[in-house]
């Protein structure tokens, strides 16, 4: 628990409720900050350069274009024996 924060025990003015509730919002925010930036790192630890393609995506798009030919002439040579 945070040293800003304190365990109201009976009635709370209306006021001290509010207060308390920014607190805490304050307190979940700046976590919420926290964890983002801890999360980011380990998803991203990286940073890559603006002008390199790194050799995970130029695969991934070799890939990509290789199975789109592929596809292409599969589907060129169903057409052409559904007209003989």
């Amino acid at each position: 628990m945070n040293s800003k924060q304190v365990i109201y025990r009976g009635k709370m003015t209306l006021e001290a409720l509010t207060e308390r509730k920014e607190l805490i919002r304050s307190d979940i925010r700046q976590q919420k900050s926290v964890i983002q930036g801890k999360v980011t790192n380990m998803a991203h630890p990286f940073k890559s350069e603006p002008g390199k393609v790194s050799l995970s995506k130029s695969v991934g798009i070799g890939m990509a274009v290789f199975d789109g030919v592929l596809f292409t002439i599969k589907a060129f040579q169903k057409i052409r024996k559904m007209f003989r």
